[in-house]
């Protein structure tokens, strides 16, 4: 019983995520489309960053889930919020700058995947930084 459980589990998890890239393209897209009409402003710009971090929080729900029936306190895992964390934030919201330090940089504030890779990091390192500690200490 417990493997077809297994089978559903996973099944959902795949729908969800299928839903939830599918969502985020056709954001993207009408952001996109928004933006070639109108002046794409600030909102837009974070709108698109948004999205994206989201998928990374969508492939790290399935362990906030599990962590959320364990006992416990909750506790943050400061360690992986500094070292992937941090310099997530900083290679997403400021790859322009980046660049801008270092000329042989200048190919990352242009390549979408440089930044993709990060946003979705961004958003796995947010979820999953979050757990139980179901150990005593005295």
């Amino acid at each position: 019983m417990k493997d077809k459980n297994k089978w559903l589990h996973y099944l959902l998890f795949f729908l969800i995520m299928g839903l939830g890239v599918f969502l985020i393209c056709y954001v993207n897209f009408r952001i996109g489309i928004f933006s070639v009409q109108n002046k794409e402003s600030l909102w837009m710009f974070f709108a698109k960053y948004i999205t994206t971090i989201f998928l990374g929080v969508l492939i790290g729900i399935e362990f906030l889930v599990s962590q959320i029936n364990k006992s416990g306190k909750w506790r943050i895992n400061l360690a992986k919020l500094t070292f992937l964390g941090i310099p997530s934030i900083l290679f997403t919201f400021f790859n322009v700058q980046i660049a801008n330090l270092n000329p042989g940089l200048n190919f990352l504030s242009t390549n979408q995947t440089f930044l993709i890779f990060w946003q979705i990091v961004l958003g796995y390192t947010l979820v999953t930084s979050f757990y139980k500690n179901d150990s005593i200490r005295f």
